[in-house]
């Protein structure tokens, strides 16, 4: 089924509380949250492909059981009359970029893994009770997204995704093949990681590290008609393997209007820092 919908509604309109822990401990570590019912499309319909989420101040990610959605937002602010006007949103432009399995099981079983002390309260208008005690986790694995391969979805100690291909005995490898799309098409940089940009930030992957029998061989992406495939040439392909990308992405510094850097830094995680107004 072709899903054609925006989740900008969602992304301005819904309210959260989180419940049993300190916001700004949450902040540092993301986690995948679980859609019972709280993302909404522009038409105020469920959208429940949508199994679970992630959320950074610019950029959202969801998840289906073959499809990752980030969504890059950008607030843009009516300019106030008076210094003492607070800010007010006039809009907010987003962007797309969508990672689909090609021609993977779509029945393909979502289970979620190591439920954390993290509870997410949703309140709409449709639901003046409330949305209650969401749970997040720190691990999603989808079973047998092609033939005795399981696609396993987590985030690392520096809040980079990672999803590891775990290669069952005889399954095919070759099977996985991955479309990313957006308003730009992807390409494959001198460093050799897989790239795509939108007007509001960038998505690039290292490129994938396979491991068989305790053993590291550094792969290569490729990219034939838009389709994205793995080079499998050092492993034996009747044998189990992981298949080990990671995803880093960047957003525009900086909230629409009216901002004022003064001085910026990274750290050696590559965490960018700014200060100003």
């Amino acid at each position: 089924m072709k899903h054609i919908f925006l989740l900008s509604v969602f992304i301005i309109y819904s309210y959260s509380t989180i419940a049993g822990i300190d916001n700004n401990e949450l902040k540092t570590n993301l986690v995948f949250i679980e859609n019972k019912g709280q993302i909404i499309s522009t038409d105020q319909k469920p959208v429940p492909f949508v199994k679970y989420y992630s959320k950074l101040n610019n950029l959202k990610l969801y998840f289906s059981n073959n499809e990752i959605y980030y969504v890059f937002q950008k607030p843009i602010y009516n300019k106030p009359v008076n210094e003492n006007e607070d800010l007010k949103i006039k809009e907010i432009q987003t962007n797309t970029i969508k990672l689909k399995l090609l021609n993977s099981n779509p029945n393909a079983k979502i289970i979620a893994e190591e439920n954390t002390q993290y509870k997410e309260n949703f309140y709409y208008n449709y639901c003046p009770d409330g949305i209650l005690n969401v749970n997040t986790f720190k691990k999603i694995t989808v079973k047998d997204v092609y033939k005795g391969i399981d696609w396993v979805l987590y985030y690392d100690e520096n809040n980079n995704l990672k999803y590891d291909f775990n290669i069952g005995v005889n399954a095919n490898p070759d099977d996985i093949k991955i479309a990313l799309t957006g308003k730009n098409s992807p390409y494959i940089n001198d460093e050799g990681k897989l790239v795509i940009e939108n007007s509001l930030g960038n998505i690039s992957e290292n490129a994938p590290i396979l491991f068989q029998n305790n053993k590291r061989i550094d792969s290569k992406w490729a990219i034939n008609n838009n389709v994205i495939t793995i080079d499998y040439s050092e492993v034996v392909k009747s044998q189990p393997f992981t298949i080990d990308p990671q995803v880093f992405w960047s957003t525009y510094a900086g909230g629409g209007a009216l901002d004022r850097i003064y001085s910026n830094c990274s750290d050696n995680a590559n965490v960018y820092y700014s200060a100003g107004t």
